[in-house]
């Protein structure tokens, strides 16, 4: 999860996300779960889907976050 620029809110919570093998994801669904456990402001406003490999990491194995907002831009 990342917080990108917001010309309203200042910021947006953005959600990569990557599903398990042969996996689907129902996006409506998760957004109502998340809803159940979450405060409304902090759940996600976007969600990204990616394949795992597709996910930019450090060196050391970290995922990159920076990296992970310049996919947004």
């Amino acid at each position: 999860v990342v917080g990108t620029p917001d010309a309203k809110l200042g910021q947006r919570v953005v959600a990569f996300m990557v599903a398990q093998e042969g996996a689907t994801i129902d996006e409506g669904a998760l957004r109502a779960w998340l809803h159940e456990q979450l405060s409304s402001y902090k759940v996600p406003k976007q969600f990204v889907f990616m394949p795992a490999l597709d996910v930019p990491r450090t060196n050391t194995g970290k995922v990159h976050k920076p990296s992970l907002r310049d996919m947004l831009a």
